[in-house]
């Protein structure tokens, strides 16, 4: 599957401008070979991009060969080592050979100039012109002529290109989709002209060079929340929940998060950066799925998971925001397709084979583009909905929380999936719980006896309650010399009779 993807962002010249030029080719050869490319050109022509060569053992075998039938991935790995070679370390090329004589190619970095673009990705054979439309809105001509299908389907394979920007102007597609995305099958020549999407270039490098399929231009004011609550307050064991540190360079997912996926589909981890999709602050958690349209394949999976510290045996309320939204058309969203949910490793070990229950989050699925596509007739801002839930403890000081989407069928709908503000809060780990009304402590006594227990003794002798009545004691005493005169009587009477 080939798929080009052109984004910017001004209406100045190519090399000077403040522009995003993205593109996403994938060339997709069931039993022979898979091609991922990906690539985002910024300002002055420059690039960042990656592009990863999945081939079979007999296509591999043949390229070690010099079979003229697989000559097209021939000629590009070499020109991925060269672009290598030349860049001084900026760009980098690797090859993994595999057990079963297959080897997988990897070229990853950055670079600039159209014309070195041209001729890593594009055999130097794309026309790429750029025009000026209304209102100064770029437009983006690309043809690729003398496109052999016969290369590909000689190996097995077929090809798929899709061409998607801000909007379709024109094209020789086979189909379009929601008047940005132009499609063709096997194509013999490529012609299209569209207008550029008008997306944040700070958004969109992502790890391995990944680019979001459509970034929606800026608009003014947050992403809305609906319902409106009040969240708990105490102390939250999750890190970055706000997802507010700046991600890296190349980090797709947020830093204290890991991503989780189950693999045979395009899955997207990004920093959502786009103000209608972030509930607070300047940024969220963005995750993507599409191309999935192999019919055997279902229910893919992706997700975000963090391993946190917690109390055992305690309960926490958990509160998270999200968007789920899709490009399917209006009569076709909010029909299950698509769900998020959320669920515990209740070991804490990150396992995503651990979690026994999925808490489905009944979220709205709404339009991808919010308020700013013109393709349907529900174009509305987007807005977050509030997630609850309980997570009660065992025996383990240790959970972890994963927030997933899941993808049921094998179509062309993309799944966008925004998460921010996320909360588990309950006991802090580390700190001893005090009682509610703890006893007052005992004072010693006046005459500097011990207090506790034990202070009701004396210092020697037999055991008095404490305090005795005066009473008592002057009767005892009484008793006593009764007791001890009685004694003295007896002796003297016995002293006597002796």
């Amino acid at each position: 599957m080939l798929t080009f993807l052109f984004t910017a962002n001004a209406s100045e010249k190519l090399l000077g401008a403040l522009a995003v030029l993205s593109a996403l080719v994938l060339f997709q050869l069931p039993g022979a070979a898979t091609t991922d490319v990906q690539v985002t050109l910024y300002a002055n022509a420059q690039w960042e991009g990656r592009v990863e060569l999945e081939l079979s053992p007999a296509v591999a075998g043949s390229m070690d060969a010099g079979d003229a039938s697989v000559e097209r991935y021939s000629q590009w790995a070499k020109q991925l080592k060269a672009a290598a070679d030349a860049s001084g370390g900026d760009f980098k090329y690797t090859e993994t050979p595999h057990a079963d004589g297959g080897k997988t190619i990897v070229g990853s970095g950055s670079g600039q100039g159209l014309d070195q673009l041209n001729n890593i990705f594009f055999e130097g054979k794309a026309d790429i012109s750029v025009s000026i439309v209304n209102q100064g809105e770029r437009e983006i001509s690309i043809f690729r002529g003398n496109l052999d299908p016969g290369a590909v389907t000689s190996v097995g394979g077929s090809d798929t290109v899709s061409i998607s920007g801000r909007l379709i102007l024109g094209s020789n597609a086979d189909q379009e989709q929601l008047g940005r995305t132009a499609i063709w099958q096997n194509p013999v020549e490529i012609d299209v002209r569209l207008t550029e999407n008008s997306g944040d270039p700070s958004g969109l490098i992502s790890a391995a060079g990944q680019t979001p399929g459509f970034v929606p231009p800026i608009q003014p004011g947050q992403g809305g929340v609906s319902p409106a609550a009040t969240d708990p307050t105490g102390f939250n064991v999750i890190r970055n929940g706000d997802f507010e540190i700046p991600f890296g360079a190349h980090e797709a997912v947020a830093p204290e998060w890991e991503a989780y996926d189950n693999g045979r589909a395009h899955f997207g981890w990004y920093e959502e950066t786009w103000p209608e999709a972030v509930r607070s602050g300047e940024r969220a958690q963005l995750m993507e799925i599409f191309l999935h349209d192999d019919p055997t394949v279902l229910d893919r999976v992706m997700a975000i998971h963090q391993t946190v510290d917690v109390v055992p045996n305690s309960e926490y309320a958990l509160v998270l925001y999200a968007i789920m939204r899709s490009d399917a058309n209006k009569e076709s969203r909010n029909t299950d397709e698509v769900e998020m949910h959320w669920g515990i490793d209740p070991l804490g070990e990150g396992n995503y084979d651990n979690v026994t229950e999925w808490n489905l989050m009944p979220l709205t699925e709404q339009n991808r583009l919010g308020s700013v596509s013109g393709a349907f007739l529900d174009d509305e801002p987007l807005f977050y909905e509030r997630i609850t839930g309980t997570v009660r403890t065992a025996d383990s000081s240790k959970i972890t929380l994963f927030i997933r989407g899941l993808k049921k069928f094998p179509t062309q709908v993309e799944l966008n999936m925004d998460i921010d503000d996320v909360m588990l809060v309950g006991p802090q780990p580390g700190v001893v719980q005090s009682t509610a009304n703890p006893p007052a402590a005992e004072q010693p006594a006046a005459d500097g006896s011990p207090a506790g227990e034990d202070a009701g003794l004396p210092n020697s002798g037999g055991i008095l309650a404490r305090p005795a009545a005066q009473g008592i004691l002057v009767m005892g005493g009484l008793l006593l010399l009764v007791v001890t005169a009685a004694a003295a009587v007896g002796l003297l009477t016995h002293r006597k009779d002796a």
